[in-house]
This record gives C-alpha cells, sequence and structure tokens, in this order.
C-alpha cells in the first residue's frame, strides 16, 4: 500500500498555497496592529503637547499679567503719570510679552502639527505596505498554483510514461522477452 504521486502532488500544492495565503494574512495583521500601536503613540504625544501648550500659555499669561503690574507699581512709584512717553514704554513692553507668547504658542503647535503629518504619512506608507504584501500574496498564491500544477504534471507524465503498457517505455523492459 503506497502513496499516489499525484495525489501527494495535489496534496503539496495545496498546503503550499494554504501557507502562502496564511503568510500574507500574517503580514498584513501585523502591519496593521503595528500602524494602531504607532497611530496610538501619535495620538498620545499629540494630547501631551496640546495638554503642555495649554499649561505653557496659562503660565506666560500669569508672567505676563505679574510683570505689567510689577511694571505699573515700579511707574507709579517714582511718580510717573500715566501719559505720554510711560505708556509707550509700557505699551512697548507689552508687545514684547505678548509677541513671545505668540511665538511660544507658534512653537507648540507647529510641534502638534508636525506629530499629526507623521502620523498621516506613516498611515500612508503603512497602507501602501499593506497593499504591497496583498499584491504580493496573491502572485505568491498564483506562483505556488503554477508551480503545484506543473509538478503535478509532470509527476502524471512520469507516472503515465512508467506505468505504460508499452514495454520499451517501462523500466523492467530490460527483462521483457520481446
Amino acid at each position: 500500500m503506497g502513496f499516489d504521486p499525484v495525489s501527494m502532488a495535489v496534496a503539496s500544492t495545496v498546503v503550499g498555497m494554504y501557507s502562502q495565503y496564511r503568510q500574507t494574512k500574517a503580514a498584513t495583521a501585523t502591519a496593521k496592529a503595528e500602524l494602531s500601536a504607532r497611530q496610538t503613540y501619535y495620538k498620545r504625544a499629540e494630547d501631551s503637547q496640546r495638554a503642555a501648550l495649554k499649561e505653557n500659555s496659562r503660565i506666560r499669561l500669569e508672567e505676563r499679567q505679574r510683570t505689567l503690574s510689577e511694571l505699573r507699581v515700579n511707574q507709579a512709584a517714582r511718580g510717573f503719570a500715566n501719559g505720554g512717553t510711560q505708556l509707550a514704554v509700557f505699551g512697548d513692553f507689552k508687545s514684547r510679552l505678548d509677541d513671545q507668547i505668540d511665538e511660544a504658542t507658534n512653537q507648540g503647535l507647529d510641534q502638534i502639527a508636525q506629530i499629526r503629518n507623521r502620523s498621516t504619512m506613516d498611515a500612508f506608507t503603512t497602507g501602501n505596505q499593506i497593499a504591497q504584501n496583498k499584491y504580493a500574496g496573491r502572485m505568491g498564491l498564483l506562483s505556488a498554483g503554477i508551480e503545484g500544477a506543473t509538478d503535478i504534471f509532470k509527476t502524471k507524465q512520469k507516472q503515465d510514461y512508467m506505468m505504460g503498457d508499452n514495454p520499451r517505455r517501462s523500466p523492467f523492459s530490460v527483462f521483457s522477452t520481446t
């Protein structure tokens, strides 16, 4: 009782194609899981940056108010009236503080935008990778199928040749009397 070589070739082809299919599915699932983990990281980084920006803005505004209050107290202690040059100095000082707050806010917003851009680019790149994995998987399945069909055909040809009725095709033809 032996194994039929053609059946073995068919089974081998089916196993090869299934293996290729599972490999493609695993690569796709891995890429999706990694993307999900990176997207979670980017979301946390963005939220953290946004919270830091909010807190830093609050602190800078408090510092601005305190600095402007100190400037008013100093001017009042020196006996300056609220007019003319003193208001110009006060306005210039206030403007510089506002510019510093705006610059810090813009830097924080730029960092948030960079995080969002990295997230978007990562999603795009991973999407392309997943698409390429799927395409490569289909090509691998096709290749395994063609290779299997070729092996089955070759095995069937060998079997027909070895088991044929013509004694010249038989491996035992040297023992025949014809």
